[in-house]
């Protein structure tokens, strides 16, 4: 287990109020990448999850990994959109469209997550 992250998942508080969660199955996947060696590439993807409907909540469930035409090195990440697209829109599909949030351009660096101030809600009239 990665130094920083000794649970299985991450809770925030999102300014204005609610929380904001990346689960256990989507934080597996993300340590998978943590950049903590001189040699590792920066990875990159979109998280995939749902707005709780009636709260401020955001809860993670899963993320997309690098994928074909995306471009890795030890200081950037180019993550090519077709194939990330297809998966928030297979994610979309299969939840019936219970709102799947994408929050792109997250980075975890020796066992810290930043993440961006941008969260978007993808095709959903109730967010």
């Amino acid at each position: 287990m990665q130094k920083g992250f000794a649970a299985d998942r991450l809770i925030f508080a999102r300014v204005g109020g609610g929380r904001f969660q990346i689960g256990p199955s989507a934080l597996a996947v993300m340590r998978q990448y943590v950049q903590d060696a001189p040699e590792k590439a920066e990875a990159g993807g979109i998280l995939l999850g749902r707005h709780i409907l009636g709260t401020d909540d955001i809860i993670v469930d899963d993320v997309t990994v690098p994928m074909p035409g995306d471009r890795r090195s030890r200081f950037q990440f180019f993550r090519a959109r077709r194939w990330h697209q297809e998966a928030i829109n297979r994610a979309w599909q299969e939840s019936s469209g219970t709102c799947p949030t994408s929050v792109s351009g997250t980075r975890i660096q020796n066992g810290v997550l930043s993440l961006p101030s941008l969260i978007a809600c993808a095709g959903s009239r109730s967010c």
